[in-house]
């Protein structure tokens, strides 16, 4: 689409320019068009323009139809004719004549088809390669124009709280403008944004002409090109602010869930957070079976239990974690194995040396809240087994063998896992000495006796 202005404008072929030849070869028709270098300039204004169409012919005071933009031309090739036309002749320092004629060559280099245009010594001469320099330096102008800084294509993430600096690689920064105004030394510096997108705009302003490159076509002679500003550059820099975390979850590595066995506790234990150095940052501890570290920068970083829950054997385990822009949320399920005890109660009845395995004796096991757990039953040899977790236990007879006292329930204390064995014997129940008992009835009965005789 072309944007056409209301306004119409005419041009002429000006001043040549001294010393400074150039030929257009069309290979069509094998023809040379020759000629000193000469500008073009609008009528009414007299700024000058330049011609776009190498091999078609231009005819003064034609009426022209200014516009944006061009269509017969590449999109690329375009944005290279106004970069050509902005940094060439008034540019800077390009104020020699000998710059005009140089942007006008390079413009006919890109628009110029089945042919070529070169400088030549004299009119109509041989061909020259002069003005190296001052064509690399608008090639140049034109490059360095079309670099973005460094860190612009992709989206940046950083930790809330956390101050972000980007550096330019590309030095070309300050060639821009924020909705921050924070560039400093070809650095963007962004500082407390909270959490969420955020958008930062730069901007680059072509403000050294008061007016914009205009395109100006006729029906009748070639198009033209006059001088003005690029458009303006406006880039979108997207920055996502998140929030990090490790969440530590404490289980029981055997049943797998929350709960402690015994009289355990998986909180309380001590996790220490290190550096990829294994330099210490922070003690973290256990509640309520979590640990939630929060907003830690990017980074690698080791995570060890340095003390475990109360009645837990310390997980060994070293954890490494790497926070990173794509992965920045860590959830660890930390096992703990409970501290248990293999008990044996070997249980035997009968006196002094001659005593005989207790068989089918059963105990109750019952925690420190007097809540039954289990129950255990000896074998033909007098042993019961039971392996419990860390705690304090009651343990309680409930049978004996017929004419054998039953021990009394006995506490045990679960604190460590070497096994140990509990011996128990029932010893008889004495028999009450009946001879005795029967003497004395009988002073009793006497002692009544008598009493009643002196009433």
């Amino acid at each position: 689409m072309i944007n056409v202005n209301a306004n119409t404008s005419s041009f002429y072929e000006a001043e040549f320019i001294d010393n400074i030849y150039l030929s257009k070869y069309l290979y069509s028709n094998n023809t040379i068009y020759y000629q000193k270098a000469r500008v073009f300039r609008e009528s009414n204004t007299n700024e000058i323009a330049y011609c776009i169409e190498p091999f078609r012919f231009f005819n003064d005071y034609s009426e022209y139809n200014s516009s944006t933009n061009i269509n017969n031309i590449s999109p690329e090739k375009l944005d290279t004719i106004k970069r050509l036309a902005y940094y060439g002749y008034g540019y800077d320092n390009h104020y020699e004549m000998k710059w005009y004629a140089i942007t006008q060559y390079l413009i006919w280099q890109e628009t110029v088809e089945n042919g070529e245009v070169f400088f030549t010594d004299t009119l109509n001469g041989k061909k020259i390669y002069p003005f190296q320099s001052e064509i690399n330096e608008l090639y140049n102008l034109v490059y360095l124009s079309r670099i973005k800084p460094s860190f612009i294509d992709k989206t940046h993430y950083i930790v809330e709280g956390n101050n972000l600096v980007l550096d330019d690689k590309n030095n070309v920064l300050n060639q821009y403008n924020t909705n921050t105004n924070q560039i400093k030394n070809n650095q963007l510096h962004l500082n407390n944004l909270k959490k969420g997108s955020h958008q930062i705009k730069l901007s680059k302003e072509y403000n050294r002409y008061n007016q914009p490159i205009l395109f100006y076509q006729s029906p009748n002679s070639q198009n033209l090109i006059k001088i003005g500003n690029l458009d303006n550059e406006e880039l979108n820099l997207e920055i996502q602010v998140i929030n990090t975390n490790i969440q530590i979850n404490k289980i029981d590595s055997e049943n797998k869930n929350i709960f402690p066995q015994g009289d355990s506790s998986l909180n309380n234990a001590i996790f220490s957070l290190y550096d990829e150095k294994m330099n210490i940052i922070n003690e973290y501890k256990v509640i309520n079976n979590k640990i939630n570290i929060e907003n830690l920068n990017f980074g690698k970083y080791y995570l060890k239990e340095t003390k475990p829950g109360t009645g837990y054997n310390i997980n060994q385990t070293t954890y490494e974690i790497n926070i990173t822009e794509d992965n920045y949320n860590h959830s660890l399920t930390i096992e703990n194995q409970v501290i248990k005890k293999k008990i044996t109660i070997q249980k035997r009845y009968g006196e002094n040396n001659n005593l005989n395995n207790e068989s089918n004796i059963e105990f109750e096991i019952y925690n420190k809240n007097d809540r039954l757990i289990n129950t255990i039953k000896t074998n033909d040899q007098g042993i019961a087994e039971i392996t419990l977790p860390y705690g304090k236990y009651k343990i309680k007879q409930l049978n004996t063998t017929t004419g054998y006292q039953k021990i009394e329930p006995f506490f045990i204390e679960i604190k460590d896992n070497i096994e140990e064995t509990i011996e128990l014997t029932d010893y008889k129940i004495p028999i009450p000495n009946t001879s005795k008992n029967k003497l004395d009835i009988l002073k009793i009965l006497k002692s009544i006796l008598i009493n009643l005789l002196c009433i």
